[in-house]
């Protein structure tokens, strides 16, 4: 399968994007489907960047997933379950599972996950084109993560352990050009604000956006985990982010020990 948005056009219907449940419940004429197998399945999303004007493809290989109890009726105590593994970048995602409630109007919901040793320069094919950063060195030998949440936020945990990472931020408009100014703020952005080497375990916190997707939803929440893993943002903020707003969202109990 292949997926493609140019974020250059904006959009100008939006409605909001309902949680796996939710779209399964209003289906209206009645079907239980015991479980559903892909078997070395290939996704391709393909993206164009409104701030580079340029594409980044994320090809996800090897795609082996199992999804079970689909269904729309009598569900108010059961859960859809999805266990998958995949490709990307040479890089193996070894065990994703999600379990989301179907009597939960809040379609709340658990996620973890955790890959193979990776090489991280091989991101650069799609830092580089969406955005403008170059990953020059690092390497992973752990990244396990785990969060629960609802339709309006989730928390949880990452850990993702790596070392000699080190970046280049580019010019969005010319790469390859070289200015003073970004110069400094590579030296400060390798120097101060990231993180060479990672062993502790970083918070994941993302508040998500109804108008956007449920992948989008899982990939947002990563980026925040690996946002605090390279030292960008702070397990501090995201916890106080959380307390702020635990009772609104009716978010799980978490503690930040």
């Amino acid at each position: 399968m292949n997926t493609g948005k140019d974020k250059r056009i904006v959009e100008t219907k939006l409605k909001e994007k309902p949680m796996f449940s939710s779209l399964i419940n209003s289906v209206k004429f009645p079907f239980h489907i015991d479980s559903l197998f892909l078997q070395k399945g290939a996704i391709t999303v393909t993206e164009i960047s409104d701030k580079t004007h340029r594409k980044g493809t994320i090809p996800l290989e090897e795609v082996n997933a199992i999804v079970t109890n689909i269904k729309n009726r009598d569900n108010e105590k059961d859960s859809l379950n999805l266990i998958a593994r995949t490709r990307l970048f040479n890089n193996s995602i070894r065990d994703f599972r999600y379990q989301e409630a179907y009597g939960d109007s809040l379609a709340s919901f658990s996620l973890q996950f955790n890959t193979s040793p990776m090489v991280l320069t091989e991101f650069s094919q799609v830092t580089t084109p969406l955005a403008s950063v170059r990953v020059l060195s690092g390497n992973s030998d752990t990244l396990f993560a785990s969060w629960t949440g609802n339709k309006y936020a989730a928390i949880g945990k990452m850990n993702f352990h790596y070392n000699h990472l080190k970046v280049q931020l580019l010019d969005k408009n010319n790469p390859g050009k070289k200015k003073f100014l970004l110069s400094l703020e590579n030296f400060l952005a390798n120097s101060i604000l990231l993180n060479k080497k990672n062993t502790k375990y970083s918070l994941v916190y993302f508040e998500r956006n109804n108008l956007k997707s449920v992948f989008n939803y899982w990939v947002k929440t990563s980026m925040s985990g690996l946002m605090t893993s390279t030292g960008i943002k702070h397990n501090k903020k995201y916890y106080k982010q959380y307390l702020k707003l635990r009772q609104q969202y009716t978010l799980p109990v978490f503690t930040n020990e």
